[in-house]
């Protein structure tokens, strides 16, 4: 164990507490996963009918991140991410315009 200016190692480096507040394990197992509302990493948004796509706004994004998104409503043509650029946004398209307002989550994942 390191001192608290820096890493903590516990079960032999199998967890470590990074000052920063970051938890690395090698593997986690849960009966359930809490995001915080107010999280960059996890939004809302709604593609307006007659529009083929939306830019989110998001400082988050980078190349190595993984973007899901699971639409609300029933749609004629899948969604999917368009583009990203890095450290501001994102854009999520459809490829025909879609005759309703379709509502869908997002939620990044970042790799390492």
């Amino acid at each position: 164990m390191s001192n608290l200016a820096g890493n903590i190692n516990i079960f032999n480096g199998g967890i470590t507490l990074l000052p920063d507040g970051t938890i690395k394990a090698s593997k986690v197992v849960a009966g359930s996963y809490t995001i915080k509302s107010d999280s960059e990493t996890i939004g809302t948004a709604t593609l307006i009918s007659g529009q083929t796509e939306i830019i989110i706004n998001n400082t988050a994004v980078n190349t190595d991140i993984k973007i899901f998104i699971t639409p609300q409503d029933t749609l004629t043509r899948p969604l999917y991410v368009k583009s990203r650029a890095n450290g501001k946004s994102f854009t999520v398209a459809v490829d025909t315009p879609q005759s309703q307002d379709v509502n869908f989550d997002w939620w990044i994942l970042d790799v390492e």
